[in-house]
């Protein structure tokens, strides 16, 4: 049994009485499905228009964070470190041309800290692949 919206009616339908000439047997899905884009919109937009309203706003702020993904590893926690340490190094060395110090001696400190910021968002790539394959 598929549940069915029929004007905004929630009913319990089979895919044979839902779509006789779809030219399934049971137990499978037609290939294509069409809606109505007014089916979708118009109740989308309700919904949206009063999930941000005031009232609801902290409420669903608080669904979205939570719907976010809250399985860092030590590893992405690690990578993630090393990305914003190498950002304020980099800052630093930028001052530190600013200031007026040996552009030869800043531009190798930087050098050195862009390879390991880039090492380190490498790692960070390779472990949000790794998390969204298994």
């Amino acid at each position: 049994m598929d549940a069915v919206v029929i004007s905004g009616v929630l009913e319990d339908r089979s895919v044979d009485q839902v779509a006789p000439r779809a030219g399934v047997g049971r137990g499978e899905h037609p290939r294509n499905v069409y809606l109505r884009e007014y089916a979708l919109t118009d109740p989308l937009d309700e919904w949206l228009a009063s999930a941000f309203t005031p009232d609801h706003l902290d409420q669903t702020i608080t669904a979205m964070c939570d719907a976010q993904p809250t399985d860092t590893t030590p590893q992405t926690a690690a990578a993630q470190a090393t990305i914003a340490a190498c950002d304020a190094k980099l800052a630093q060395y930028r001052a530190a041309l600013d200031a007026g110090a040996d552009p030869a001696l800043v531009t190798g400190w930087i050098t050195q800290t862009q390879a390991e910021r880039t090492r380190a968002e490498v790692d960070l790539q390779t472990l949000s692949r790794q998390s969204h394959a298994g």
